[in-house]
């Protein structure tokens, strides 16, 4: 596994916390769940190791892990993905493409399709 196990579960808050935590995911029938804190496995329920397919969650867990960077300052939702030199390949993004901010695409209102590796849908 990539984490390191945490001895959280050992303190007494921690696990009050974790045991919480744990009615959600339960109460909707979740496959799996694996908590990380500072790096360490705190908990983990179900079959972490089976690979899921998640394409509901990448946005959601992209604007999380953005919104810690936007809070210190250092991405600026407001720039282009031109501003930022960013394309793609081996389909290059259009000109249009290139206008969408960093906002635009953590709201999935950025006016870009590109399908996942597996789909047979061709780009519109």
């Amino acid at each position: 596994m990539l984490y390191r196990h945490s001895s959280l579960r050992d303190k007494t808050s921690h696990r009050m916390a974790l045991a919480a935590a744990r009615t959600f995911p339960e109460q909707i029938n979740s496959a799996a769940v694996l908590v990380v804190y500072d790096g360490y496995v705190a908990a983990s329920w179900g079959q972490v190791e089976h690979k899921y397919f998640a394409a509901s969650v990448r946005k959601s867990l992209l604007s999380a892990l953005y919104g810690i960077h936007v809070a210190e300052g250092t991405i600026e939702l407001s720039a282009t993905l031109a501003d930022l030199g960013i394309d793609d390949a081996p389909v290059a993004l259009t000109g249009a493409e290139k206008q969408a901010r960093i906002v635009d695409l953590l709201k999935a209102r950025s006016g870009i399709y590109i399908p996942p590796p597996f789909a047979s849908r061709p780009r519109p």
